[in-house]
């Protein structure tokens, strides 16, 4: 995995930044421990500084760290930090230049993401992570068909029973985020035309996954694509996906 610079006094790993290999986009995943002991605050914070404080922080750290980092990793001008959502509430940042640069950002119990446009050509980008969990089980039938599990079980390992179950549910969620045009996209309107396993992971406890998402109404659709992954963090396993749309 790219991007381990960040290691508490057990050399365990606290954040780590990942890219698409055309830079297409970059990825800051950062573990909830690490953001704990951080000062940030911003408007959208929640009142109540619980869970949830502890989850929002983790996915802006996430958005500072990419921050940091996006302006050499991408050769972005990305001098002043400006994030704004619209109307639907989804986020994006407008950089120096006055140019809408897409994001999306994710946090869940443990761990936050950000993950941040990298090229002109794309209008939307989304993310998620989740932790595994045998739960995923009971609920991918919800939002999706036979055909998506079968297409996503062919290409995993079959070890964690739940693997195709989760890997389905961030990648329906991060193509959901990344969609111009959200409203019935998310769940079984989505089908997974593509699903493939890369054979080129950065690091030997990584597994990582492309493909693509159409919507299955008979209306002209957005084809958005993905990348998957997972990786071993603190005795847990984590799975993530960033989904992009070309304009």
């Amino acid at each position: 995995m790219k991007g381990q610079e960040l290691v508490d006094g057990k050399d365990r790993p606290l954040w780590w930044r990942m890219e698409h290999s055309g830079g297409l986009w970059s990825l800051v995943l950062v573990d909830e421990s690490y953001a704990h002991d951080q000062g940030f605050d911003g408007i959208d914070a929640p009142t109540e500084q619980g869970a949830r404080w502890s989850q929002w922080r983790s996915s802006r750290w996430a958005l500072q760290l990419l921050w940091n980092a996006a302006a050499a990793a991408l050769g972005m001008d990305l001098s002043l930090l400006d994030l704004r959502k619209e109307p639907s509430g989804k986020p994006y940042l407008m950089n120096a230049n006055g140019a809408v640069v897409p994001l999306a950002l994710s946090h869940t119990v443990g761990m936050g993401a950000a993950a941040l446009a990298g090229h002109p050509c794309l209008v939307g980008i989304g993310v998620d992570v989740e932790r595994y969990s045998e739960r995923f089980l009971r609920v991918v039938s919800r939002i999706s068909g036979m055909e998506d599990i079968a297409t996503v079980q062919r290409c995993v390992t079959g070890a964690l029973e739940a693997e195709a179950a989760i890997l389905i549910w961030v990648i329906k969620e991060a193509c959901y985020k990344s969609a111009l045009i959200q409203e019935g996209l998310f769940g079984k309107n989505q089908l997974i035309t593509k699903f493939e396993k890369k054979e080129d992971p950065l690091a030997l406890d990584e597994s990582r996954w492309t493909g693509c998402v159409e919507s299955n109404h008979t209306d002209p659709s957005e084809r958005i694509e993905f990348e998957a992954g997972s990786f071993s963090q603190d005795q847990a396993l984590w799975y993530w996906a960033v989904a992009w749309l070309k304009g």
